[in-house]
Parts: structure tokens; C-alpha cells; sequence
């Protein structure tokens, strides 16, 4: 199976991107991304059911490309393939990480106004 080399995310998940911007000061929406990433491979690998997600999440926001949401050293592709060795697809999962973590920050942003991102470390 072919993996990603565009990992296009949603509208929904692109309007969080703006409001965590706007609320954190976070000067760019690849920072804001590998957050909610790194945030949902901690906190809710077990729960997520990664080709479910990908085939239910919309394709119609900003479009990144692998190497530009993965450092040079493939520390995600890395992560993923050692946290889910069955995973031919890791740059797939990056992309339904982000919009999970994306809804998951989001979710606490309405819940507690006073919400810090610190708060999820």
C-alpha cells in the first residue's frame, strides 16, 4: 500500500488550527499540527482507529507534505512505525493523529476557557 506524500487535512480541522494559533500565539499551523500529533500518539494511540478515521475524515484543507510536517531525521515516521509496527502507512496515521489531536485540544479549548497548552503535558 502506497503511504501519503501530501497529508491534506480537513476544513473542520484547519479552523481549529486558526483558533489554536489565535488563543496559544503559535506562529505556524505545521507547529500547531505536530502538536496535536505528538499530543494524540501520547494520550489516545489505543483509541484510535487510524484507517477508519482516514476514510471518515474530509481531504479538503490545507495541504502539507510529509517533509515538511517530519523533520529531516523522520522523527514521526519513526515514532509511529516502532508504536504501531503493523503500520506500512505511518505518513496515513500522521494525518489522522493531527485531525484527532486537532479535535481532542479542541474539545478542552470549549470546555475550560482558562485551558492553557500546557495543561496537556
Amino acid at each position: 500500500m502506497e503511504d501519503y506524500k501530501n497529508i491534506r487535512i480537513s476544513v473542520d480541522a484547519d479552523l481549529i488550527i486558526d483558533d489554536i494559533q489565535k488563543r496559544f500565539c503559535l506562529s505556524t499551523k505545521v507547529s500547531v499540527m505536530r502538536f496535536a500529533l505528538a499530543y494524540a500518539l501520547r494520550d489516545f494511540r489505543d483509541e484510535i482507529d487510524f484507517d477508519t478515521l482516514d476514510n471518515q475524515y474530509e481531504k479538503n484543507g490545507t495541504n502539507q507534505n510529509t517533509g515538511t510536517i517530519d523533520d529531516p531525521n523522520l522523527i514521526f515516521k519513526t515514532l509511529i512505525t516502532t508504536l504501531f509496527p503493523e503500520c506500512e502507512t505511518p505518513y496515513k496515521y500522521a494525518r489522522v493523529g493531527i485531525i484527532y489531536g486537532l479535535t481532542k485540544i479542541k474539545e478542552k479549548m470549549d470546555e475550560n476557557p482558562s485551558f492553557s497548552l500546557v495543561d496537556l503535558m
